[in-house]
């Protein structure tokens, strides 16, 4: 999706123009020259989402300790 919006093409377009070696090489490029809504946000502090994993990791902890206490 964030290829799509970036370069300003429809899903059904950047699946037939984009192969993994070409995603790979636009996301590097996109590290090291954010584009403008990336920049924009950034300045205006806009928060980035935590990421999956470690949202993951807290709602496993949570489980566990869920289970420890039934175990009880």
């Amino acid at each position: 999706m964030h290829v799509a919006i970036t370069m300003g093409m429809t899903l059904e377009q950047v699946r037939e123009q984009f192969d993994i070696p070409r995603l790979l090489a636009f996301n590097q490029y996109c590290e090291k020259f954010p584009p403008l809504h990336v920049l924009v946000a950034a300045y205006f502090g806009y928060p980035k989402e935590k990421p999956k994993a470690e949202a993951d990791e807290e709602d496993m902890v949570k489980l566990m300790a869920q289970f420890a206490q039934v175990a009880r």
